[in-house]
């Protein structure tokens, strides 16, 4: 499928397990669980395990307009702007196909995920093409409706770990 990237263990073990011990006892109330099927929180980029990703957002990049130079061709820069820790209790996942980039999200330019457990499952897009679901892969792919996706049911119903997030148009002109 064409402008999705997987970076094979973007992260190592131990990083997963690093962040899943830090956020996976963490939860949100349960309307939001119930509207969207997943728990999930926030993280903030200024701690140490959080910064294992924001340390790595360089090298993503950079993978990606390798793989893809004609997206260098975009009027500005980007910079991961949104991380969230999202958590699917057995037998639950976003079933609702979707794309990331819509009117309340106009600046979400790519979408990432970065799959922190093992399952016979993942992302599904909308050509048919899926991903699996492999601890420490990251998958890249712009944000809109193009790449449409789902994700899918866990066969083995286990509780499924994910980092989620999105890099927005940055423009340093802007910076004060």
């Amino acid at each position: 499928m064409n402008h999705v990237l997987q970076i094979h263990d973007f992260l190592s073990t131990e990083e997963c397990d690093k962040i899943l011990d830090k956020y996976k006892t963490q939860t949100i109330d349960e309307k939001a669980y119930e509207h969207t099927g997943y728990q999930y929180c926030i993280m903030n980029c200024a701690d140490d395990v959080d910064w294992i990703i924001k340390s790595k957002e360089g090298k993503a990049i950079k993978m990606y307009l390798d793989a893809f130079p004609e997206s260098a061709y975009t009027p500005h820069e980007w910079r991961l702007e949104e991380l969230l820790f999202k958590h699917w209790k057995p037998g639950k996942y976003f079933h609702k196909w979707h794309s990331e980039n819509w009117m309340r999200h106009p600046y979400r330019i790519l979408n990432f995920q970065i799959y922190l457990s093992d399952h016979n499952c993942g992302t599904e897009f909308f050509n048919e093409k899926v991903i699996k679901s492999d601890k420490g892969k990251m998958v890249m792919f712009p944000a809109y409706f193009t790449h449409t996706h789902r994700g899918q049911a866990c066969p083995h119903n286990k509780d499924r770990y994910m980092l989620g997030g999105y890099f927005h148009y940055f423009d340093k002109r802007l910076m004060w």
